[in-house]
């Protein structure tokens, strides 16, 4: 699945994440993992509904750049942060409720 980068610099393994807008390929399981470590990364459908313009990624792909821009941009930038917060929440809620393949009382009864 693809996911968009809206933060400073990070990194998800090797891959260096550097660029406001830069696209990424990752798995879900891996992507979501991130995410709850804290790599603002928003899943493409997300991201692409906060409607940035080809002009804004190109003018502020460098987040050096960010504070000079538009309130508009800005109000953009900060739908993606809280897309990504929301994920985040969802994919910790979503493991939170993921039973252990082993039950620790049985573990510990044994």
């Amino acid at each position: 699945m693809q996911y968009v980068f809206v933060g400073t610099e990070s990194f998800i393994g090797a891959i260096k994440l550097h660029r406001f807008g830069q696209v990424v390929e990752l798995p879900a399981e891996l992507a979501g993992g991130a995410q709850i470590g804290g790599c603002p990364i928003v899943s493409k459908p997300a991201f692409d509904s906060v409607r940035f313009t080809a002009e804004d990624l190109q003018r502020y792909a460098d987040v050096g750049s960010h504070a000079g821009a538009t309130p508009e941009f800005l109000e953009k930038k900060h739908r993606a942060i809280l897309a990504f917060q929301a994920e985040a929440v969802q994919v910790r809620a979503d493991r939170a409720t993921v039973k252990p393949a082993v039950e620790v009382i049985d573990v510990v009864q044994q």
